[in-house]
C-alpha cells in the first residue's frame, strides 16, 4: 500500500511489534554495512597501493551509484507497488559489497564493492516507505523518526 492510498487505511498498524523491532535491527546492520568502515577506507585503499585517482573512485563509487539508481529504484517500486523486494535487495547488496571490501585483493575490487554498496544505499527510500506502512497514517512521522 502506498502512502498516497493510506488515507483509506484503518488506524491500526499492519505489523506487530516484533516485525518493527526486527526491521529496526536489520536497518541498524544495513547502515553499519555501508558506513562503519568509511573513515579508514581511503587509507586502506592507499595501503593496498591505490593511486589517489583510484582512492577517489573508491570513495565516489558509492555516491555516483546512488545518483544514477535511486530514482529508478523508487520509480520501479512505485510501479510494481512492492517495497520488500527492494529492501531485501538493498540488504543483500550492502552485505555482498562489504564482503567484497574485506576480500578484495586489489584496489579496483574496492571500487566494484563500493558500487554494489551504493546500489544498496539507493534502496533506502523503499525502506522508509515499507516501514511507514507498518503504522497508521497519523503515526507515520513517529515511524520515520524511529527508523
Amino acid at each position: 500500500m502506498t502512502l498516497a492510498t493510506r488515507s483509506e487505511a484503518p488506524e491500526s498498524p499492519s505489523a506487530d511489534r516484533s516485525t518493527i523491532v526486527y526491521f529496526c535491527l536489520g536497518t541498524f546492520f544495513y547502515f553499519a554495512s555501508m558506513y562503519l568502515y568509511v573513515p579508514v577506507l581511503s587509507v586502506y585503499a592507499r595501503s593496498m597501493g591505490a593511486s589517489l585517482t583510484i582512492v577517489g573512485l573508491v570513495v565516489s563509487a558509492y555516491g555516483f551509484t546512488q545518483l544514477v539508481t535511486r530514482v529508478p529504484i523508487g520509480f520501479f517500486s512505485d510501479v510494481i507497488g512492492r517495497r520488500k523486494p527492494f529492501v531485501i535487495a538493498g540488504i543483500l547488496a550492502a552485505a555482498l559489497g562489504c564482503l567484497g571490501l574485506a576480500w578484495s585483493p586489489a584496489p579496483l575490487g574496492l571500487v566494484a564493492s563500493r558500487t554494489v554498496i551504493g546500489f544498496g544505499g539507493a534502496t533506502w527510500v523503499a525502506f522508509t516507505v515499507l516501514f511507514a506502512s507498518y503504522f497508521p497514517l497519523r503515526r507515520v512521522p513517529h515511524a520515520l523518526a524511529l527508523i
